[in-house]
C-alpha cells in the first residue's frame, strides 16, 4: 500500500499544477549579480534576493538550521585577454542563524490549516508567511493549494511584490529552508516572471539536499520543473538578464562576437551560460571578458575604460624650442607622444633670428582627446623692449646701430625692439663709450657709462703738470682708489685716459695730497703706480711711474710680466716721461713698438702700492674695476 500512496501524493500535486490558474505580468523585482572583471577595468559583482519558481511548497517539518555553509555562487572573472576567462567562486555572506523574526515564528507552532478564503485577512497571510520562513509547514497533502491560494491572495490584495522582497532576502540568508525559495517560485509564478519561477525552483532543489534535517516533498519541485520545460522553449526558461554599463557611455557591446547595441545595454533574455564580452570605444582600449549567466537572474558588468594616450605636433615659426609640462626641450617641429587624454601645458623658449629676438613668454594649454593628434602652430612675434642710458654727460649722444636716439633715452627711455644692439655714446668732449647689450622681450635695460668700454679721446696733452690740455674730459674712472697701509689718506679720486697718434696719456688726481710728490716717510723700499693691460690671460703689459727710496728719484718705464713664468722686462728706454705735482701726476708712454700688446679692446686696470721689497707689497690702493680700452679707435 506504501507505493500507491506514493503515486496518488504525485498524481494529486501534477493535477494542482496543471489547473493553475494563468498568471498576470507586472512589474518585474530585478536581482543583479555583476561580473567582477580583471584589472585594468573594475567590475561590480551582487546577487538580488529574488529567483523564479513554479506555485507549490512542500510541507517540512521545523528543525535547527544546518551550520555548514551555502552554496558559492559563481560571478564572472574579467580578463582582457581572448581566452576565455575562468569563472571566479564569490562566496556568498550571509548569517550563520536566521534572522530574529524568523527564530521567534519557529517558536511558534505550526501554521494552522485553513481554507484558501481564510488568506483574505492580511493577519492570516503574514502568519503563513512566518511559518514558511520559519521551515514550519506542516508537510500534509493540502500545503500546495494552500501555497497557491496565499500567492494568489497576496496578488489580490497587491502586496505580492512587497512579500517577494522580503522572501528575497529570507532566501539569501545560509541555510534557509527550502519552502522559501519554494514560495518564491509561487509568487513568481502568479507574476508570470517564468525565468524567476524556474530559477526558484533550482535554489529550492538545492536547498532541500543541503539540508537533510528538513522534511521537504523534492518531488513537487521536479514536478515543477519539468512542467514548465515542457511548455516553454530553453531560450524562454533557461535565461537571465545581463546589463553593460560602461565610462564613457556610448561602447559598442559585442557578446560572443555579435554586436548587440551600445552601452548602457540590457539583454533582457541571454542563454544561461559563460558568455564573451567585449566593449570598444574610439580613442579608448577595447576590453574583454568572460561573463556567466544564471537563470533568473542578473549579471551586471561596470566598465571604466582606459583611455588611449594622445598626442601633441607642434611647428613655430621662427624656429625654437618646445616643451610640455615643463619637461625637456625639443626642437620644433616636434611630435610629443604618448600624452594621457586631458589639458597640457606647452613652454617656448625662441633663440634669436638673426640679431631680433621673438616674444616667447605667453605658454599655451592644449586639450588632448583619447587616442587622437592635436596640430598647434604658432608665429611667434618680434618682442618689445625699452633702453635707457643712465650717466652720460649732458649734451651727449646714444647711437644704436647707427641710428641716432632720441633725447628720450637718457630719461624714461626708447621703445626698440628686442634684439641685440651696438650702442655708442658720444661726449661733448669727444669722449666716447661703447657696449654691445641684449634687449629682451618686455624688459627694461639702463646702461651705465661706469661699465661701458672706452674708445679713447683723441688728444695731445703737455707735461706741464697743468689741467689746460685735458679740458673738460670726462675721468675714465671717478671716486677710483682709496689709499691704504701707509699710503692711508692718499686717496685717488679720479683717473684719465687718452691718446694721440705718437703717445698714451695717464693722469691720476689725489684727494688731498700725491704720495708721488709728497713722499710718506715710511716708505721702506719704493712706491708704484701703473696701468695694467691684460693683453693675453696671465700676461700683462704694464705702463709703471716709480718713485725709489734710495737714490730719492722717480723713474717711468713700460714693460710686460708673464705670471707662468715669473718673469718680466722692460720695452726699451726714454718710452716714457712723467710730470708729478703736489695732487697729480701725468704719465705720458710712446705708443712705438707696442702693437703686439695694445690692440682692440683690452681689459685695462690702475691702482698704486707700497714695496717693501722684492715681491712682497703693500697694498696701497685698490685697483679700480676693470673695464675696457678699445686701442684700435
Amino acid at each position: 500500500w506504501y507505493p500507491v500512496v506514493l503515486v496518488f501524493l504525485f498524481a494529486t500535486s501534477f493535477v494542482a499544477c496543471v489547473k493553475r490558474e494563468p498568471s498576470k505580468a507586472s512589474t518585474e523585482v530585478t536581482e543583479t549579480r555583476e561580473a567582477a572583471p580583471s584589472s585594468p577595468v573594475t567590475a561590480s559583482s551582487a546577487v538580488a534576493a529574488s529567483a523564479a519558481v513554479s506555485p507549490a511548497v512542500s510541507a517540512v517539518a521545523p528543525s535547527r538550521p544546518d551550520p555548514s555553509p551555502a552554496p558559492s555562487v559563481a560571478s564572472a572573472a574579467a580578463s582582457s585577454s581572448d581566452a576565455a576567462m575562468p569563472v571566479r567562486e564569490i562566496a556568498e555572506s550571509a548569517p550563520e542563524t536566521l534572522p530574529e523574526p524568523l527564530q521567534e515564528a519557529a517558536q511558534e507552532t505550526a501554521s494552522p490549516h485553513a481554507p484558501e478564503a481564510s488568506f483574505a485577512e492580511a493577519s492570516v497571510r503574514d502568519a503563513f508567511e512566518k511559518a514558511l520562513l520559519a521551515g514550519t509547514v506542516a508537510d500534509s497533502d493540502d500545503r500546495y493549494a494552500e501555497v497557491e491560494a496565499w500567492a494568489r491572495a497576496l496578488q489580490d490584495a497587491g502586496a505580492i511584490d512587497a512579500t517577494i522582497q522580503r522572501l528575497s532576502v529570507a532566501a539569501d540568508v545560509k541555510n534557509a529552508p527550502p519552502q522559501v525559495s519554494f514560495a518564491l517560485a509561487a509568487l513568481y509564478g502568479r507574476k508570470g516572471l517564468i525565468q524567476k519561477q524556474y530559477a526558484c525552483l533550482v535554489r529550492a532543489e538545492q536547498a532541500a539536499k543541503s539540508r537533510p534535517d528538513i522534511v521537504f516533498a523534492i518531488a513537487a519541485v521536479y514536478g515543477r520543473k519539468d512542467t514548465l520545460k515542457a511548455n516553454y522553449s530553453a531560450d524562454e526558461l533557461l535565461v537571465g538578464t545581463f546589463t553593460a554599463e560602461t565610462e564613457p557611455a556610448g561602447a559598442r557591446v559585442l557578446v560572443d562576437g555579435a554586436e548587440r547595441g551600445s552601452s548602457p545595454l540590457s539583454i533582457e533574455k541571454l542563454r544561461e551560460g559563460q558568455h564573451r564580452l567585449r566593449l570598444e570605444s574610439e580613442g579608448f582600449e577595447a576590453w574583454e571578458a568572460a561573463f556567466d549567466v544564471e537563470t533568473g537572474h542578473e549579471t551586471k558588468v561596470a566598465v571604466k575604460l582606459g583611455a588611449k594616450p594622445g598626442s601633441i605636433e607642434v611647428s613655430l615659426t621662427p624656429a625654437a624650442k618646445v616643451k610640455v609640462d615643463g619637461g625637456q626641450y625639443e626642437d620644433a617641429p616636434h611630435v610629443f607622444d604618448g600624452l594621457a587624454p586631458g589639458q597640457h601645458s606647452l613652454q617656448f623658449w625662441v633663440a634669436a633670428s638673426g640679431r631680433r629676438y621673438y616674444d616667447a613668454h605667453d605658454d599655451a594649454t592644449v586639450t588632448v582627446s583619447p587616442g587622437q593628434r592635436v596640430s598647434f602652430k604658432r608665429t611667434f612675434p618680434i618682442g618689445r623692449s625699452k633702453l635707457q642710458v643712465a650717466d652720460a654727460p649732458t649734451a651727449s649722444t646714444v647711437f644704436v646701430d647707427g641710428a641716432r636716439m632720441d633725447p628720450a633715452v637718457f630719461g624714461k627711455g626708447v621703445d626698440l625692439e628686442s634684439g641685440a644692439y651696438s650702442v655708442k655714446v658720444f661726449s661733448p668732449s669727444g669722449q666716447e663709450w661703447y657696449q654691445d647689450c641684449n634687449l629682451y622681450p618686455g624688459a627694461v635695460s639702463s646702461i651705465k657709462i661706469a661699465d661701458m668700454g672706452v674708445i679713447l679721446a683723441r688728444r695731445s696733452i703737455k707735461l706741464d703738470g697743468k689741467v689746460d690740455s685735458w679740458g673738460d674730459l670726462e675721468p675714465y674712472q671717478a671716486k677710483a682708489l682709496v689709499g691704504k697701509g701707509i699710503l692711508s689718506g692718499y686717496d685717488c679720486k679720479n683717473i684719465y685716459v687718452c691718446r694721440d697718434a705718437k703717445f698714451l696719456y695717464w693722469r691720476m688726481d689725489f684727494a688731498d695730497s700725491s704720495p708721488f710728490y709728497n713722499h710718506p716717510k715710511k716708505i721702506v723700499k719704493d712706491l708704484i703706480a701703473q696701468m695694467t693691460v691684460h693683453w693675453q690671460p696671465k700676461k700683462y703689459f704694464n705702463s709703471v711711474v716709480v718713485y725709489a727710496r734710495s737714490g730719492n728719484q722717480m723713474d717711468a718705464f713700460r714693460d710686460y710680466y708673464d705670471e707662468g713664468t715669473k718673469m718680466g722686462n722692460r720695452l726699451g728706454e726714454n718710452t716714457a716721461t712723467y710730470k708729478s705735482t703736489s695732487t697729480m701726476f701725468v704719465m705720458r708712454m710712446s705708443l712705438s713698438g707696442l702693437a703686439k700688446y695694445l690692440y682692440g679692446p683690452q681689459e685695462v686696470s690702475f691702482g698704486y702700492g707700497h714695496r717693501l721689497k722684492d715681491n712682497q707689497w703693500e697694498s696701497g690702493g685698490m685697483w679700480t674695476v676693470t673695464r675696457n680700452i678699445d686701442f684700435s679707435q
